[in-house]
């Protein structure tokens, strides 16, 4: 099992729809299918919109997966966060590493 992946209007960007409960290992499944099915990926867009509640272990999992884009020199940005999964990332200082927008327009372009 995956999330959902769409492609966008750039190529090799992708928008992963994370859902609730953000299960690690669905989302690093995801992420490394994007990576195995699609040789060169400028970026990843977790879209966080339909998140309405996240443990620890979720949250985790998407730093996890913003470290493992890092080491493989991919953006990845956080799009649409409930205000809940906001206050989470506000709490625990995320705000100020993660990149987090609310239009995927925006996401796209923090993405290039």
């Amino acid at each position: 099992m995956t999330y959902p992946v769409h492609d966008t209007p750039t190529a090799g960007l992708f928008r992963i729809e994370v859902q609730t409960p953000v299960d690690s290992q669905t989302l690093h499944q995801t992420v490394d299918g994007v990576f195995t099915d699609n040789g060169d990926v400028s970026g990843i867009i977790l879209d966080l919109a339909s998140i309405d509640f996240i443990e620890s272990s979720g949250l985790g999992a998407l730093v996890a997966v913003y470290k493992r884009c890092g080491d493989k020199q991919c953006p990845v940005v956080f799009l649409n966060p409930q205000a809940y999964v906001v206050k989470l990332i506000e709490i625990t200082r995320l705000d100020k590493v993660l990149t987090i927008k609310h239009d995927l327009n925006e996401a796209v372009a923090a993405c290039s």
